[in-house]
């Protein structure tokens, strides 16, 4: 790589991440950025005290790889997780702060600001986020995953609109329509699908209200995929045997890639409650696999479904309600959103990001530029 560009990766490496959409996106952006402008990059860096990041063992030719410094030729250094419980010289290194060097960031989304009583609960982690969002600040240029999440660093940080970029966000080509065979113990035909976390924004203790609210001779079984910590599984169990409605409940725990295509190939529909996201990766996965995908009415959502038909009041137990029993009962509509879904997950492609984020990159070099003349 004869690049001026360095990648930091750490986002693939967090244990915390495993699993998750930040994990994914890293690896699936990085790959991107080596097929599509791999003359522009000087290598990846990686952080040595953790575990080397999968995803390059599938990249041929090997990129550079790196664990301190570059050459001379090092100009902009690409932060990719900047919110990583790190020492903040791990993840923006201070070989990197030096005259010359441009930093950019990414930006899923600024929920600990938006919820700070769920996610800053401690003196450290207050201090922590805060001086990220002081990186964000300082960056040459933030690389948004959606329109909103730029509009939220202009609304909650006071960024300037010319310093930030919407590159979207892709979705790995293994998730495609096919033939579904989930292999699971215990799952139904026609059961209804969430994927993702448990935590308050996610709206999962209304999901299953609107759930457990419609009628049982038409009900579907509810399937959660995700890895939830204990009392997350606790807590959620004990709501569905309140509803009396825990025998219809079925939470898998975690799932790798192959299992979750599966699932999103086979189910009824797949919905997202969200009360905040800053993307919504699920629901383009699940509409890449051909899924009915039901989606809260919040502007990242809107922005990827904007079908008024398919979204609900995330606030509203009665809306989730109604959108699940249309599902159910009106075979007409479920057929529009499964043939819909191919038509809105299409121009979500991981090279439209990284044409995106290298077209930043000289945006930044011919700012710097101008600055130094």
């Amino acid at each position: 790589m004869t690049g001026d560009v360095l990648l930091g990766v750490q986002g693939a490496q967090s244990a915390s991440n495993r699993g998750r959409g930040i994990e994914r996106y890293v690896a699936e952006h990085a790959a991107a950025l080596i097929t599509e402008g791999r003359s522009s990059l000087a290598g990846l860096h990686v952080d040595d005290q953790l575990p080397r990041p999968a995803f390059l063992d599938s990249l041929w030719p090997a990129p550079t790889i790196l664990s301190g410094p570059p050459g001379q030729g090092f100009r902009l250094y690409h932060a990719m997780s900047p919110f990583e419980e790190l020492p903040l010289d791990r993840v923006w290194p201070v070989w990197a702060r030096r005259r010359g060097v441009g930093l950019v960031v990414t930006l899923y989304d600024l929920i600990p600001l938006v919820y700070p009583n769920d996610y800053l609960v401690t003196p450290w982690l207050r201090t922590y986020y805060k001086a990220r969002l002081e990186m964000l600040r300082g960056a040459d240029a933030v690389l948004a995953i959606s329109a909103f999440a730029a509009e939220d660093a202009v609304r909650l940080l006071g960024l300037h609109p010319e310093r930030l970029v919407n590159i979207s966000a892709g979705c790995s080509a293994l998730f495609r329509p096919g033939p579904a065979e989930p292999a699971l113990p215990g799952l139904r035909e026609g059961f209804l699908l969430y994927v993702g976390g448990l935590d308050r924004r996610k709206n999962v203790d209304r999901l299953v209200e609107a759930w457990a609210s419609l009628p049982a001779a038409s009900r579907p079984q509810l399937v959660i995929a995700c890895r939830p910590e204990p009392f997350q599984a606790r807590d959620l169990r004990r709501l569905a045997a309140r509803l009396g409605v825990a025998g219809d409940l079925l939470l898998t725990g975690f799932v790798a890639d192959q299992l979750l295509i599966q699932l999103y190939r086979a189910c009824r529909a797949h919905i997202m409650p969200s009360e905040y996201e800053g993307f919504g990766l699920p629901a383009l996965e699940a509409m890449r696999c051909g899924a009915a995908t039901l989606v809260s009415d919040i502007a990242p959502l809107r922005e990827l479904i904007p079908d008024a038909e398919a979204r609900f009041d995330p606030g509203r137990v009665d809306d989730i309600a109604r959108v699940i029993r249309q599902a159910i009962e009106d075979t007409e509509y479920l057929a529009r959103r499964r043939a819909r879904a191919a038509e809105l997950a299409a121009p979500y492609t991981w090279a439209r990001v990284a044409q995106r984020t290298l077209a930043a990159y000289e945006a930044v070099r011919e700012t710097r530029s101008r600055k130094v003349s």
